[in-house]
């Protein structure tokens, strides 16, 4: 069925935020966790969304079951790039309705008309919606666009004056797109968009509930062996939340603070978090434990100072052995705005006395792993040891604050807001050294020539949809941004297996290669079901399958497409570490 409807509701216009802090030198910031992302979950409708005006054709119904995803909002689906979109949800069944998101409805109406004769494609419901030039929609307006959506694809971008109509990259890539993410990060619950449910995370230390959950907690600081730093973890009223403050020093030998909370001193749970406990048999006693085993992973919402801190998470009575990974904290967030951090359980590190326990005989590279369903506590560590044991880098003596709102389990899930960008978008603020290091990759005409400042524009609207997650007070909306590297549309010589090349993903900014619009529309619509996507940003180009081989020798083409997301790390990852932009690009 296809509806094609003139307009949108349009209550107001206001100009576009353009000239924002990104402009001319932007920066990627407030990213997440390494190696498996959180994977965040969206309660998906029953039936199909019905927002729009027009009419259904009845005639054109199918009836083939579809995929459980209501609706998905395309936005530029008239262009290459959507129309291959609207293709592929519509063949794959992926939802039972597209809202396809227009400048004008006439560049789509003879694909939709030969649709209408093809079965495969009859199945999915297609609402048109032409809404002029997306810059000059304000928030209202966005938000009637994305009401009840089910699932979100970003394909549009600034035109350049194709077809007779040009639009700027920092009213479209950047500021339109921050509109929208705004949009999802306040609005959600009341314009009908499900990005989250609470039943996906459940909150292990909740800090809102006063300081009772902040007192539970004990310094385990360097002074045990002789060092002087001397912590501290109390309760805000101001803010409602703990605050893990302290002053460390490598005097004496030391160089660490530690906090940590038992399981055992969290009683009655309920007054501390929504986890459970169970009671587990130590050495003929029963012992507290948090039973995690329903969940992937840990999640802090903190705001902190730029500081690296660590987690241990404690499954043993043995006193020197935890599991530990680490997260990054930005100091440059708006005022009450805190940052979310996911760590996968597969992450944590063994480690004794400050170093990892590895394997021996074993193609397995640590000792052991980690259990959620027995977590007899859980730690906050700021250290001048790195979990592999060796000098943190980053590691600055004197005061350090971190403000915790809550310490929550979450489970993984697939993506429902999927953001289709560029490569290249952040080698124009590379530092001296990487362009050294580089000099092939920074000297591509794109990124000399970066007209209207594109590139950064199209890394600032990346931003936003990171800061999703960082913005919303539980979970925030889950997202996948694709960075296509040199996209054609399957007809160019220069391309060999343009139709059979095999998909090629990278992290850094350094991939260069070409990948077919169709490929391309392919993996978006099999993001939307693919959990290992979520709270990643990642490049992606296609490869002759002669070229293409893993570590192993064996063709990549044994490897599925989870398993391919699989090794990419979440945006948190040091390869996706913002690099301050040099003087002479400022």
């Amino acid at each position: 069925m296809f509806v094609v409807s003139g307009h949108t509701t349009v209550k107001s216009f206001r100009k576009p935020l353009v000239g924002s802090r990104y402009a001319g030198a932007p920066l990627e910031r407030r990213l997440w966790n390494k190696r498996k992302c959180a994977r965040l979950w969206m309660q998906q409708t029953s039936s199909a969304g019905t927002a729009g005006t027009g009419t259904a054709d009845a005639s054109s119904t199918d009836s083939k079951p579809t995929a459980g995803v209501g609706t998905v909002a395309v936005f530029g689906a008239s262009g290459r790039t959507g129309k291959q979109l609207l293709r592929q949800l519509c063949s794959q069944r992926a939802c039972r309705q597209v809202r396809a998101i227009v400048r004008d409805a006439s560049r789509l109406r003879s694909e939709l008309a030969s649709w209408k004769q093809d079965p495969s494609l009859s199945g999915v419901h297609v609402d048109v919606r032409a809404v002029g030039d997306l810059t000059r929609l304000d928030s209202n307006a966005l938000s009637e666009l994305v009401r009840s959506a089910d699932a979100i694809i970003w394909s549009a971008g600034a035109s350049g004056g194709r077809d007779g109509f040009q639009t700027s990259p920092a009213a479209l890539d950047e500021a339109t797109l921050q509109r929208l993410c705004s949009v999802l990060a306040t609005e959600s619950t009341a314009n009908g968009v499900t990005f989250r449910s609470p039943d996906e995370m459940v909150r292990v230390l909740d800090f809102g509930r006063g300081p009772l959950v902040p007192a539970a907690f004990t310094a385990v600081d360097d002074v045990i062996m002789g060092g002087q730093s001397k912590s501290s973890f109390h309760f805000d009223s101001n803010d409602s939340v703990g605050l893990f403050t302290g002053l460390v020093t490598t005097d004496g030998g030391g160089g660490f603070c530690h906090v940590r909370c038992d399981a055992s001193a969290v009683m009655p749970a309920e007054r501390f978090g929504d986890a459970p406990l169970v009671n587990v048999d130590e050495n003929g006693r029963s012992v507290p434990h948090w039973d995690l085993a329903a969940y992937d992973g840990i999640a802090l919402v903190v705001r902190g100072d730029g500081r690296r801190y660590k987690v241990n998470l404690k499954t043993s009575s043995e006193p020197e052995l935890v599991f530990q990974q680490e997260f990054v904290t930005s100091d440059d967030l708006p005022p009450g705005t805190f940052e979310t951090h996911f760590l996968p359980f597969a992450d944590f590190v063994p480690v004794r006395r400050g170093e990892p326990v590895y394997s021996t005989g074993s193609a397995q590279l640590y000792a052991m792993k980690l259990d959620p369903n027995r977590i007899r506590s859980v730690g906050l560590v700021y250290s001048k040891v790195a979990i592999g044991g060796g000098p943190a880098i980053d590691f600055r003596p004197g005061r350090f604050h971190l403000a915790c709102r809550r310490i929550c389990a979450y489970r993984q899930v697939p993506p429902r807001f999927l953001a289709l960008s560029s490569a290249a978008v952040t080698r124009p603020y590379w530092p001296p050294l990487k362009r050294q290091a580089y000099p092939e990759l920074a000297q591509v005409p794109i990124v000399k020539l970066n007209p209207a400042g594109v590139l950064g524009h199209k890394l600032a609207g990346e931003d936003a949809v990171r800061t999703l997650v960082s913005h919303r007070s539980s979970l925030g909306a889950p997202y996948a941004i694709v960075r296509a590297v040199g996209l054609n549309d399957g007809d160019d010589p220069d391309f060999p297996g343009a139709a059979q090349g095999e998909l090629r993903f990278g992290q850094g900014d350094l991939m260069v290669g070409k990948i077919s619009r169709t490929v391309l529309a392919e993996l978006l619509v099999n993001l939307l079901n693919e959990p290992e996507g979520f709270c990643k940003t990642f490049e992606v180009k296609q490869e002759p399958k002669t070229m293409s081989r893993n570590g192993t020798g064996a063709s990549a083409a044994t490897l599925s497409l989870a398993e391919k997301l699989r090794q990419l790390r979440t945006d948190v990852a040091r390869a996706l570490k913002p690099w301050n932009p040099p003087p002479s690009l400022s």
